[in-house]
Order: C-alpha cells, then structure tokens, then sequence
C-alpha cells in the first residue's frame, strides 16, 4: 500500500449497522476483503463501547472515500444502519467521546483544517447518519465551555489554596506571638486579677488632666477650639509626667509601655 504524500483532511464514517450490531476491526476487515479490498479500507474504527481500534496503518492510502483517499485519514463509527440498510443516527455517547478524542489527536499531530462526512465527498451516501458541520460546532462549543469550566475550577481551586496559605501564615505568626507574649499577658493577668490599686492610681494621675480639661472646655463654646487647646495645654505638663501615666495605662491594660515610647521615636 502506498504511503500518503499530502494529510489535510479527515472523513467521518459509519458502518451502516444496527445499533445492536457490534462488529470490530476484524469483522469490517473481512466484509473489505471480500470486496477486493487488501485490509480494512479506515484507518480507524470505534466500536459501540467507545473502544478505538487501528485499521490500515495510519499513514497508508485509505480506500474509504474515493475522493479524497490519497490525501485523508478515515474514522469510522460502528452503527449508524438499521435491519433495513438504512441510515440511522444510533450512536452511543462513548463513541462521540472517542471521535472527539480521535480527531483532535489527529488534527494536532497532521495539522488539519478540514473534518468531513462521508456523504459531503459523496452525494449517494448519508454516512455517516448525522450532520457533521453541525456536530463539530458543537464539539467547539462543549470545548469551549469546558475549558472555561475547568479554567474557573483552577482559579477558585488556587484561590481556596491562597486563603488557606494565608489562613496557616496567620496561625504560624499567631502561635509566634503567643509564644513570646505568653509569660507577659500572664504576668499582667495575674497581677490585675480582684486588683483596683491600678485603676485608683489612675485616677490620681488623670486628675490633673481632668481638671485642666473641664476648665478649657467649660469656658468654650467651640468644641474643635476646645480640643485643640487642651492638647496645646496638655503638651505644656512636664515630660516626667505625661511618661509616667502612658506608662500606667499602657500597664493596665496589657500593652508594653516600652514599645509604646520605641513605636514614638521612629
């Protein structure tokens, strides 16, 4: 058998079988004999299950589609016939699944644009039993949409991964900080626990502050006014002092003073 010199198409066929009919490659190999044939005329033949089988070698003339034999590939489809000889379309899902699978190997590895039927090469035949342009925009279109499907599984998939990389690094960095805070917020529960001693030393120290606030804000209508004079009142106290009560707040209420005055110096 002659190799093929030119691969630019690929035709679609059918057996003209039964839908309970299931041949394979050596049954169709014996029906081409018996017409002369030197093999099975395709190069590749689907059964009911979907199962592909080989045929005539791949890159050897067919002898499946007179028109076009020396320059395409056949895939055949068992089924499509009824008891009768006539054409039905009676495929199963596996054998379309196999057809697409079949195809788009072929179309990659050949780089071919043309995919046809059997009757679009050969005006007395309807093999293989269903409009090919037709199937294989929809083909392009499940394509489409599966790609698409599984494009937005990917994305939703890395960003559940990304929440639960941000998730662990926020527990890593919690468990760090739990770890070095531990003793400290121990300490500082311990030492507030039934303790007002704290809270009364606050109130002694905020007494200033509270009486220069009421005397700023009492004579002043204007509350924005208000406020700013009593900070410009408030930076006028001595150092010592204002350091010494964010030093007791910062103790009452679980913060570190000494971060406080480094965070303010930067």
């Amino acid at each position: 058998m002659d190799k093929r010199q030119i691969t630019d198409t690929i035709v679609i066929h059918c057996t003209q079988t039964p839908k309970d009919m299931d041949i394979d490659v050596a049954k169709v190999t014996e029906w081409h004999t018996q017409r002369g044939f030197d093999t099975i005329g395709y190069h590749y033949l689907i059964k009911r299950d979907g199962t592909l089988q080989s045929g005539r070698d791949e890159d050897v003339v067919g002898a499946h589609a007179v028109a076009v034999n020396g320059t395409s590939i056949g895939v055949a489809l068992v089924g499509g016939g009824t008891v009768d000889m006539g054409w039905e379309n009676n495929f199963n899902p596996e054998q379309f699944e196999t057809l697409k699978t079949i195809l788009l190997k072929l179309k990659e590895k050949y780089n071919i644009e043309k995919i046809i039927g059997h009757y679009q090469v050969e005006a007395s035949k309807e093999c293989p039993s269903f409009d090919v342009p037709e199937w294989l925009e929809k083909m392009a279109w499940f394509s489409l949409a599966k790609i698409a499907l599984q494009a937005g599984s990917k994305i939703y998939a890395n960003r559940q991964k990304t929440k639960m990389a941000m998730s662990d690094a926020q527990l890593m960095h919690a468990e760090k900080m739990a770890r070095g805070e531990e003793a400290y917020q121990g300490k500082l529960l311990e030492a507030r626990q039934s303790d007002w001693k704290d809270e009364f030393v606050l109130l002694i120290l905020s007494a200033p502050i509270v009486v220069l606030a009421w005397a700023v804000i009492s004579d002043d209508p204007e509350a924005m006014d208000k406020v700013k004079l009593f900070f410009e009142y408030f930076s006028t106290l001595p150092s010592w002092f204002t350091n010494l009560w964010i030093l007791v707040v910062a103790s009452i209420f679980g913060i570190k003073g000494t971060q406080i005055f480094r965070n303010g110096k930067k």
